[in-house]
């Protein structure tokens, strides 16, 4: 699975060298235009026009965003808003784990991906009438024994095992047809693989997916269900799922965990 992430990741930067668009990176690496970047690091997966259509995007297992329906993923405001500035900087900055979005900070400053950011909020006319507003998020909770013991009753009393298994691997899940808003397949994140984590893999990463949900994907906002102290706890738990990846794992963890 890891290898194949990196093949897909490879293809598409391949694609982007490629690029259609008559822009070449190397131009567009002196470039401080949102546009001249996105057309020439960008377009072939999310499309000229932003709607996740490019030449490339069919070939991807997890598919570009379509920046026009201005539904995102990973954000610091409510279920249903625009994400900030900071948000979007940040997803183009550090890239989407566990899909072909790579991390663009080693080939953009950080003038370039301000551009882009910019650039992205001219494919919706929400950003022109909307102000999103970050959640106000404390600090979270020292985590213990106790607190994870608590997040493991809140995981079974939202019914996460649903999508997520009993264990956070995914054995045991029911919803296992699931889709997106565009009405196609998705999975549900394997919570023993931090480092595929959409949006970052710290307790408050993952406290804000459960709090703001993930839009345009079926894991909805628990705002309602549990109380912020709560989905810290709920968070606290799934951080201490995780397991070694592969490359650290010594010969023996990796002959042991993969004949289990």
């Amino acid at each position: 699975i890891f290898m194949a992430a990196v093949l897909a990741v490879a293809g598409t930067l391949w694609v982007h060298a490629q690029s259609p668009t008559g822009i070449a990176p190397d131009a567009a690496a002196r470039s401080t235009d949102g546009k001249t970047i996105y057309d020439a690091r960008c377009a072939d997966c999310h499309g000229i026009a932003g709607k996740g259509d490019g030449p490339a995007s069919g070939l991807l297992r997890v598919r570009p965003r379509d920046f026009t329906l201005a539904r995102f993923k990973l954000r610091s405001t409510e279920s249903g808003a625009l994400p900030t500035d900071a948000d979007l900087y940040e997803s183009i900055k550090s890239g989407m784990h566990g899909s072909s979005m790579p991390d663009w900070a080693p080939f953009l400053s950080d003038v370039q991906i301000q551009a882009v950011t910019s650039y992205i909020k001219s494919f919706s006319p929400r950003f022109a009438t909307e102000t999103p507003q970050p959640i106000p998020v404390a600090d979270p909770p020292a985590a213990s024994p106790e607190i994870v013991s608590r997040g493991r009753n809140i995981y079974e009393t939202l019914k996460c095992a649903a999508c997520h298994g009993t264990d956070g691997t995914g054995r045991g899940a029911i919803a296992t047809d699931l889709k997106d808003d565009r009405g196609r397949p998705t999975a549900a994140t394997v919570l023993t693989e931090p480092w595929t984590f959409r949006g970052g893999a710290t307790t408050r990463d993952v406290f804000l997916r459960f709090r703001t949900g993930m839009n345009g994907t079926p894991m909805p906002s628990f705002k309602d269900a549990a109380i912020d102290a709560e989905l810290w706890q709920l968070a606290t738990y799934v951080v201490s799922l995780a397991r070694k990846p592969s490359w650290d794992m010594t010969a023996a963890e990796a002959s042991s965990f993969y004949t289990a």
